[in-house]
């Protein structure tokens, strides 16, 4: 069962791993490809309140850096 303390602020994992702001980050968890099986709350457009899964952050970075280093 997952509740709400297995989720991290999608802000902090944007800022310090993917290495860009929020509003920006967001968009690799709306990509089907990059957050398939990926864990996440909230609302892509109100990306303050946006939470990925605790056990799903280094799956989703390892997604995004490999996409970004195409």
């Amino acid at each position: 069962m997952t509740d709400d303390t297995d989720f991290v602020s999608f802000g902090d994992v944007a800022r310090g791993r993917i290495g860009q702001q929020c509003q920006y980050a967001v968009r690799y968890l709306e990509d089907r490809d990059l957050s398939i099986g990926i864990r996440w709350t909230g609302d892509p457009a109100d990306y303050h309140f946006v939470k990925i899964h605790k056990d799903d952050v280094e799956l989703f970075v390892q997604r995004v850096q490999k996409h970004r280093s195409k």
